[in-house]
């Protein structure tokens, strides 16, 4: 339960909290399980500060400094995220539904199992965060970073990914079905057993990347990038792969029944 001091002098507001902060610096506030409900938490300095459990739907924590804060199993839902630093944040099982987190930094933090849908995540920066087995339905992650992050395991049905950062990123078993990924840079991503089927990866750049065992049935592929790529026992049924560069590619025990291989470049493929 929230320390009923700490919880009071929240609810004085963002200026005043932060004044009290600066001057008990040494304190770790308890909000655990506090029902703060649509409060203007602006700017509200909660680093490192325990928020497990906690009520934050519709709250709005714009530009807050939520560093390597405690928000395990906390509800989120449609809470107002934006410019947020959540950096190294723990928020395995947190509920952010719709929630807004437009340019917020998610570095490194602990989503695991995390419940994103239809979340706005444009611009937001993901890199080395975990969302391994995290849902991610309808979520926007245009122009994300998510530099070796982990989606191991996770949803992303028909979420909005183009122009997206995945270098290095773990995606095996991730579960990318109508996903719109055109133009996403992927090079070194581990896509191994991934299911893509009728996602856009057009003009996406795979480039020595992963796909052993993937399910790309019916995907966009058009001008994508596949050099060196291994595609190794990977289901092409239907692909669209006009166009794109599997120069160098490892194709062994591939299927393509069906795909689109016009003006596809198969250089020692």
């Amino acid at each position: 339960m929230a320390n009923s001091v700490h919880l009071e002098q929240l609810r004085q507001g963002a200026i005043a909290w932060n004044r009290w902060r600066t001057e008990k610096n040494e304190t770790q506030p308890d909000l655990t399980e506090a029902n703060l409900w649509a409060v203007n938490l602006s700017g509200a300095m909660l680093a490192k500060v325990l928020l497990s459990k906690a009520n934050l739907t519709q709250t709005n924590l714009t530009a807050a400094d939520l560093h390597q804060t405690e928000l395990d199993c906390a509800i989120l839902v449609g809470a107002r995220l934006a410019e947020a630093d959540l950096s190294q944040a723990h928020l395995m099982g947190a509920s952010l539904i719709g929630a807004d987190l437009t340019n917020a930094d998610l570095s490194h933090a602990n989503l695991i199992g995390a419940d994103l849908t239809a979340a706005c995540l444009r611009r937001v920066d993901l890199s080395q965060a975990d969302l391994s087995r995290a849902n991610l339905s309808q979520a926007i992650l245009i122009a994300s970073n998510l530099a070796e992050a982990n989606l191991s395991y996770a949803i992303l049905y028909r979420a909005e990914l183009t122009d997206a950062h995945l270098y290095k990123g773990n995606l095996r078993h991730t579960r990318l079905l109508e996903t719109q990924a055109k133009g996403a840079f992927l090079v070194r991503t581990d896509l191994q057993a991934a299911i893509l089927q009728r996602a856009d990866f057009s003009w996406a750049n795979f480039t020595d990347s992963n796909l052993q065992h993937a399910d790309l049935q019916a995907a966009n592929l058009r001008g994508a990038n596949l050099r060196r790529a291994n595609l190794s026992y990977a289901n092409l049924t239907g692909a669209n792969l006009r166009g794109a560069d599997l120069s160098y590619a490892y194709l062994a025990n591939a299927i393509f029944d069906g795909a689109n291989l016009e003006d596809t470049l198969l250089e020692e493929a």
